[in-house]
């Protein structure tokens, strides 16, 4: 994919990735860059309208990625349990799962905010989140397939963040526990993705219809939410 760059005076250099496919401005940040997916032949009057347009959204995204630090005081929802930072006296991280709360107790002089401390703060959450998800996806896959009298073969829960599900020919589906850091109307709606999937493998109009159908017409506004939502972890 080419790529270009645009020079905004507030924003400073902007990624733009024109793609034959895309039907509206995907913005995103990426190494603290702002990169815009725009259609094939956008004219710059365009981009510059449209990044008028969304400054405040921008600023926002901006915002939430630089606020990413996992530190004392930090409470995470998850769809199992609450996530609490805490400090505590002792030299090492502990992990503990309690009544749905999952406490993170840090040493009290850890450098919260250094590569190696977020690591692993972020590792020893991932651990729960990955059980938590192995217990409630499939569960939670299995009761939307069988509302919609749908098949599929086998499901499996994955690490992927930026893949949140895949659905392969063999009517395999995978699921990212990352989905459980969202609300379930967005955990749902990753799950009909990839049940429309099933009947078509691209995504087409058809597919989109066949989801929209699964989403009660709430596809589009659905979508828009899952990409503005701010996950605490990669």
């Amino acid at each position: 994919m080419k790529k270009y760059k645009y020079e905004d005076p507030e924003f400073g250099t902007i990624i733009l990735l024109p793609h034959p496919t895309a039907r509206h401005f995907i913005f995103k940040i990426r190494n603290n860059t702002l990169q815009i997916t725009v259609p094939d032949g956008i004219r710059y009057t365009q981009i510059t309208q449209s990044i008028n347009q969304n400054r405040e959204n921008i600023r926002k995204i901006y915002a939430r990625k630089n606020d990413t630090i996992l530190r004392p005081g930090t409470l995470l929802e998850t769809r199992s349990f609450t996530i609490a930072i805490q400090t505590h006296i002792k030299k090492n991280f502990l992990f503990r799962l309690q009544n749905k709360i999952l406490y993170v107790f840090c040493p009290e002089d850890a450098d919260v905010e250094s590569q190696e401390v977020q690591k692993i703060i972020s590792s020893g959450i991932k651990r729960f989140i990955k059980q938590a998800a192995i217990e409630y996806l499939p569960k939670r896959l299995n009761t939307l397939a069988h509302n919609l009298n749908i098949r599929y073969n086998h499901v499996s829960v994955s690490h992927g963040r930026k893949r949140l599900g895949r659905c392969d020919t063999q009517h395999n589906i995978l699921l990212s526990y990352h989905l459980m850091f969202l609300p379930e109307r967005l955990i749902d709606y990753v799950i009909f993705h990839e049940l429309a999937h099933l009947s078509e493998m691209n995504h087409g109009d058809r597919f989109h219809q066949l989801c929209n159908q699964y989403c009660q017409g709430q596809e589009k506004s659905l979508e828009k939410e899952l990409k503005a939502f701010p996950f605490p972890i990669d």
